[in-house]
């Protein structure tokens, strides 16, 4: 029986009234009542199937109401459904209930993770930098290491300008190059070639197929196309 086709479950059906009228509190009260080996289904159903299809204004009204109140337990689940939805063009990144819980509410765990679900899905550098700007203040070192697994253009200019505005040091910047090298694919070791050249590094370990010159270097990370079109050099 495919999902399309699959009958609701007991769970799915107490919720999605719930969900629909973006009752937080009644959802709350409906979750905490369930035995914990129920919290689980619960969760998944939440994430997997109601808060992907439910109206974006029932979603943020929700988010804002619900996961500052339990982010350890809460972010994850809404996160898995946000990536979802916005990978069918159903998430709005500019919401101000989004920004005020990055700005007010979210630990830098809670930044991180909200950078690591979204960031590899997001293809406009309009929304990357937005991410970026909701994880001001996280650590250069875990920012960086999160940029880096999304092995998108959009991340990989997130960065490059990261480590620009934060005047990282060079071994800082060998490192990157390093963990992009040792992640491999062309993106990857583009992206090495570019930060080597872009931050004066000199011989790491290997050769770059990308070569890089100087007028091209310019002002790249204040400049996102310029950027994509280096980094997808062949």
């Amino acid at each position: 029986m495919t999902q399309a086709h699959r009958p609701p479950s007991a769970l799915e059906d107490a919720m999605t009234p719930l969900v629909r009228a973006a009752d937080a509190r009644g959802l709350a009260a409906f979750v905490a009542s369930l035995p914990h080996s129920r919290r689980r289904a619960a969760a998944a159903i939440l994430a997997g199937q109601l808060l992907p299809e439910v109206d974006e204004n029932a979603f943020w009204q929700l988010f804002e109401a619900w996961v500052p109140c339990d982010a350890k337990a809460l972010l994850g689940t809404f996160l898995k459904a946000a990536a979802q939805r916005y990978g069918a063009g159903r998430l709005n990144l500019a919401d101000e209930r989004l920004r005020r819980f990055a700005q007010d509410e979210a630990s830098d765990v809670d930044r991180q993770k909200l950078l690591a679900a979204l960031m590899p899905v997001v293809q406009g550098v309009a929304d990357a930098l937005r991410l970026l700007a909701m994880a001001d203040g996280l650590p250069l070192a875990p920012l960086a290491k999160t940029l880096m697994r999304c092995d998108t253009p959009p991340a990989y200019f997130c960065l490059l300008r990261t480590l620009q505005s934060r005047d990282a040091s060079p071994q800082t910047v060998r490192a990157c190059c390093l963990m992009l090298m040792k992640r491999g694919g062309r993106l990857a070791f583009n992206m090495a070639s570019i930060l080597a050249a872009y931050f004066g590094l000199n011989r790491l370990p290997g050769t770059f197929s990308l070569t890089l010159p100087a007028y091209e270097l310019s002002r790249l990370d204040a400049s996102y196309e310029p950027f994509r079109k280096l980094l997808l050099k062949v």
